[in-house]
């Protein structure tokens, strides 16, 4: 996995990470394959560690997932 640090930069919506759910300010991550943001470097290697699951040419973090009972 490979990343991009953004600063001083202003997304078009309201996003959060993609790790801790966090509102993303001026600075952020951006993984370079999935596009996902990353509040800060700390959570993009925190979610580089955990094991994804691919679906058909998408890959999806295994933290991101939510459980409906």
């Amino acid at each position: 996995m490979r990343c991009v640090l953004v600063s001083e930069a202003n997304l078009k919506a309201e996003t959060y990470c993609a790790y801790c759910r966090k509102k993303i300010g001026d600075s952020y991550a951006r993984e370079i394959g999935s596009r996902y943001v990353y509040c800060d470097y700390d959570c993009y290697r925190q979610a580089a560690a955990i094991p994804v699951v691919t679906v058909s040419n998408r890959t999806v973090p295994a933290a991101s997932w939510t459980i409906r009972s």
